[in-house]
């Protein structure tokens, strides 16, 4: 029988793992370009979904701020890295397949380092 304490670590370790599958906690990417919580968040929506509607948003970062005010914070903090944030009026904002690719490899560099 399992005790308590490795029962509450094996579930923070599920936890990370599911919100890491969900894009979610992306700590790769927070530090390659000095996000905040939630600008990481977006940013890692972005990569793995085809689009980002102001409800996604809401609901997966549990934001009650406005969606355009994030998503015009995430595009100035991303100035210069060649990163360019897509909108399409009534769907939301995507990334072209080519910058999400490199977002995902630079991604997986790092997971592969770190094991």
């Amino acid at each position: 029988m399992m005790n308590d304490t490795n029962e509450l670590e094996l579930l923070r370790a599920k936890v990370a793992n599911l919100e890491a599958a969900l894009g979610l906690r992306n700590e790769t990417l927070k530090a390659t370009f000095k996000l905040t919580p939630a600008m990481n968040g977006l940013l890692a929506l972005l990569v793995e979904l085809p689009f980002v509607s102001d409800d996604v948003i809401r609901d997966r970062l549990c934001l009650a701020a406005d969606s355009k005010v994030l998503v015009y914070r995430l595009r100035r903090a991303l100035d210069g890295q060649n990163i360019e944030i897509f909108s399409r009026r009534g769907i939301g904002w995507f990334l072209d397949e080519a910058t999400r690719k490199r977002l995902q490899a630079v991604t997986s560099e790092a997971t592969a380092k770190a094991a």
